[in-house]
Parts: C-alpha cells; sequence; structure tokens
C-alpha cells in the first residue's frame, strides 16, 4: 500500500495541482522525487522552504528522509545547540528557529512548541536572549494576525524565562502582552512602569511611555534617539504599540 506523500510531509492537500506557479510546482516535484528515493538531495543535509497557494512549509531533509518542520519526528533525531559565554553546549528549542509568518504554516502547532520546552535549562544568558527574541516576534505575528495562540505562546515563553532575565525587560514585556490581551495594563504594572521611567537607559524608558500611553513623553524621547536604534525599535512590537498612540 503506497503511503499518500502529501500525508506523509504534513502537506495540506487542499490545492489544485494546476493552479500552482512554475516555481511551487518545481518545488513540490523536487521534494517528491527526494521522498520516492528518485533523487539524490545536493548536500545530503539540508533545510529547504517553500509555499504552496500562501501556505508556508519548511523541511529537513537528511539523505531521503524528509522531516517537516513543525512536527515531533526530527526532533527526537536532530537537537538544536549553541555554544555559550562559557563554551558549554546549551541545548535550545529547536522551533524557535522560525519565528515569522508563522500565521502561514497551515501545521504551526502551540502545543509543540510548547513541548519543545521541555527539559531545557534556562542558566544561559546567550539561550534566554534567542527566547525573549523569540517571544518578540510571537507579538509581531499576534498584530499581523491576531491569532490569540501566539500571543497564550509568547506569555508561556516569558514565564520560562522571567526568572533570568532583567527585571525591567520582563515588566515591559509582560505589561505588552496584557496590554494586548484585556486592552489595558493593570494598575499594578503600571506602577511598576513608572518606576521604570527613571531608568538611564532610553529605549526601557520609551517602552515605559508607550505602554502608560504618554505619547508626549514617548515623542519627546523618540527625537533624541539615533537612527540605528530607531531602526531597531521598528522592529520591536512596542512600536506596533507606539504607532496607535502617537499624534
Amino acid at each position: 500500500m503506497h503511503q499518500n506523500p502529501l500525508k506523509a510531509l504534513q502537506i495540506s492537500p487542499d490545492f489544485d495541482p494546476s493552479s500552482l506557479n512554475q516555481k511551487e510546482s518545481s518545488m513540490l516535484n523536487e521534494l517528491l522525487a527526494v521522498f520516492y528515493s528518485k533523487k539524490k538531495p545536493e548536500p545530503e543535509f539540508q533545510r529547504i522552504s517553500f509555499s504552496l497557494i500562501n501556505k508556508r512549509y519548511d523541511f529537513l531533509i537528511n539523505k531521503n528522509h524528509i522531516y517537516n518542520f513543525f512536527s515531533n519526528t526530527w526532533t527526537k533525531l536532530f537537537q538544536m545547540q549553541i555554544k555559550d559565554d562559557h563554551n558549554r553546549n546549551i541545548k535550545l528549542n529547536p522551533f524557535i528557529a522560525i519565528s515569522e509568518n508563522l500565521n502561514e504554516y497551515p501545521n504551526f502547532s502551540k502545543q509543540l512548541i510548547c513541548d519543545g520546552f521541555k527539559g531545557l535549562s534556562f542558566a544561559s544568558d546567550t539561550a534566554n536572549i534567542l527566547y525573549t527574541n523569540y517571544l518578540l516576534a510571537l507579538l509581531n505575528n499576534y498584530d499581523q494576525s491576531q491569532n490569540k495562540n501566539f500571543l497564550d505562546l509568547a506569555l508561556f515563553v516569558l514565564e520560562k524565562v522571567k526568572s533570568h532575565i532583567d527585571k525591567n525587560t520582563f515588566v515591559i514585556n509582560s505589561a505588552q502582552i496584557e496590554k494586548r490581551n484585556t486592552g489595558e495594563v493593570s494598575i499594578e504594572k503600571q506602577q511598576e512602569l513608572i518606576h521604570i521611567t527613571s531608568s538611564s537607559n532610553l529605549c526601557i524608558k520609551f517602552c515605559a511611555f508607550v505602554l502608560l500611553n504618554m505619547p508626549n513623553k514617548a515623542n519627546k524621547i523618540w527625537k533624541t534617539l539615533d537612527d540605528q536604534t530607531k531602526q531597531a525599535i521598528v522592529n520591536w512590537p512596542i512600536y506596533n504599540l507606539y504607532g496607535s498612540i502617537r499624534k
């Protein structure tokens, strides 16, 4: 009995093959050739990404074995590690490797990513920076799609790293998640944000004023920032909130 290749690769079958453009058709045919062992992949281990009718897919290929990125199959065979500041190998949640356009992945799974954190250490500053950046990316994904799974996952990640990150960073991210979740920031968090506004770090102060809904003070700081810092902030989810209050 032949295995359905689309089902095996976790590719959504709800598309008409004749509707694929040339690039999509070519990529799918290449993938199926590897799946049926009609073609040897070069290099033998690689990651490929492509879209089919506005749906995104990422795969890891190891010789003639193909693994959909958003599955738990390949994580049983491979690990994602980094070297920390002390030259130690730190195991990471591999699913943080994809953080953009998540709403376009039909098999994106919040539970799968949560499970990817099981058994991991959060003692590495390097790892926690990566996880915090992933959290910020999740908030950007939420702002683009209003998919609450991204907001819930961002809160989950924040809870995992909260004991290992700077307190001001925790307060700001906690407040901006709450702002998106409920439409406002609680009195308790507002008090913490007011305390943060005395920070000498202009980026921290800017974020606090945005979350306190003080556009005039946020604008004043924005005008003092250099172009490089502004460009960095534009890519942060706090800038999306700033856009809703700025005058």
